[in-house]
């Protein structure tokens, strides 16, 4: 015990240091009285343990409220839950919150019996609705709405219950000061415009936080960095749950917005070492480092798939080139036989022409000859036949001259016709 009979209390969370009144309470324990989920409750003549619960309940309710059940509220679900004290049964959706808010940020669960009254009994009442939106307001690290959207996503068989608790934690959300810029409303929202997935991380997570302020002010710049990080991961989970992403896509919007960004400032292998050996969540690292590996495998399969095509790929191209060349130098040789077929050919046709025209010549010429011929030989035989004809008009017809020339023109005309047949 404390010299100055005083309780000294460790925040298990934050690691905050408190001294309570009164020493440590060495009788038997005994069962609390409780009225309910918003009772208040005494811290007076409790075992340590149990002192530190109510302490670290009642010290994160809001003083501007004025609603002091709503600070102690946490306190009985917190002194509930411990294993010597029996838990308050949850009968509706306000207890089940309150609960909720009771274990600041731990796993919750929400029990098959519990469960559905909670689901029969979802609806709130504008107080009721108006004290948990007092009661979210404690929660300053922002710890809780993530919480609610993991069970929610676990409900399975009561939609009003799960369409309550997104209702809910939506509301939360889009009261938060963290999420006050249009483009994170409308992420929650899910309107058409609003950023992907991992922008609206990105925004959150590099934002400046406005945080509310209590007696104590403003919390302190590590506090800050884990209620971004809540409030990150919150929009995570509702972002899933909304849009049914992919565990791959999930992953990949945390290292862009999240994890990349930290990790550029570890500015040397000491400062690296150490963030390696903080590590505390290894479930959630080995199941990235599994979900990476495992792409990493795939891509290897891929690329090493993608190698042998390419090596045969690359023997089909050696053996096309080799084809084409063949073809190319056949091509050639089938180009050269065609030009000298086609001068040859050319040549001919030239001797030909000359051919025909000399022959065009001889043949005009030898039409002319027989022109000439012809027309001197009808000239000739026309004569003889007038000489003829003059002979039998005369007074006394001479018929003799007329046989003469007429017997001439026949031979003359014989003759000519036989030359014409011999040519």
């Amino acid at each position: 015990m404390n010299k100055d009979n005083r309780t000294r209390v460790v925040n298990s969370r934050t690691g905050e240091v408190r001294y309570v009144e009164g020493g440590q309470s060495n009788g038997p324990k005994r069962d609390l009285p409780t009225e309910g989920p918003s009772s208040a409750m005494p811290a007076a003549g409790l075992p340590k343990e149990v002192k530190a619960s109510v302490v670290d309940a009642t010290a994160t309710a809001s003083p501007e409220s004025g609603d002091r059940s709503l600070a102690t509220e946490p306190a009985a679900a917190e002194i509930d839950s411990s294993p010597s004290k029996k838990s308050v049964e949850i009968q509706n959706f306000e207890q089940f919150i309150v609960h909720a808010y009771g274990k600041k940020g731990r796993k919750i669960s929400l029990p098959g019996k519990a469960e559905k009254a909670v689901a029969e009994n979802s609806q709130l009442s504008e107080d009721a609705a108006s004290r948990l939106v007092q009661l979210a307001q404690t929660d300053k690290l922002f710890a809780v709405p993530r919480q609610l959207m993991l069970v929610c996503r676990e409900v399975q068989g009561y939609p009003t219950l799960r369409a309550a608790l997104r209702e809910f934690v939506g509301d939360v959300m889009l009261r938060h000061p963290i999420f006050k810029q249009q483009k994170l409303q409308a992420v929650i929202r899910n309107l058409p415009d609003a950023p992907s997935c991992a922008e609206a991380l990105a925004l959150v997570y590099a934002g400046d936080a406005m945080l509310p302020q209590d007696a104590s002010g403003a919390l302190k710049s590590s506090d800050q960095e884990t209620q971004r990080l809540n409030a990150a991961n919150c929009l995570l989970v509702w972002l899933s749950d909304a849009k049914q992403l992919a565990a791959t896509e999930l992953i990949e919007s945390l290292n862009t917005a999240l994890w990349i960004p930290s990790a550029r400032a570890l500015l040397d292998d000491g400062a690296r070492l150490r963030a390696l050996t903080e590590i505390e969540d290894v479930q959630g690292v080995g199941l990235v480092c599994e979900l990476y590996r495992q792409q990493a495998r795939e891509k290897t399969n891929l690329a090493e798939q993608a190698s042998r095509d390419a090596a045969r790929l690359k023997d089909r191209v050696a053996a096309l080139e080799e084809e084409l060349g063949e073809a190319l130098s056949e091509l050639q040789a089938t180009k050269s036989a065609l030009e000298s077929l086609r001068r040859e050919r050319d040549l001919e046709v030239m001797t030909l022409k000359t051919d025909a025209q000399t022959e065009a010549a001889h043949l005009r010429d030898d039409i002319e000859q027989i022109r000439s011929r012809l027309l001197r030989r009808l000239v000739t035989d026309v004569e003889q036949l007038e000489l003829g004809l003059t002979a039998l008009r005369s007074p006394e017809p001479r018929f003799h001259v007329m046989q003469d020339r007429a017997e001439r023109v026949v031979d003359a005309l014989r003759t000519e016709l036989n030359k014409l047949r011999e040519e």
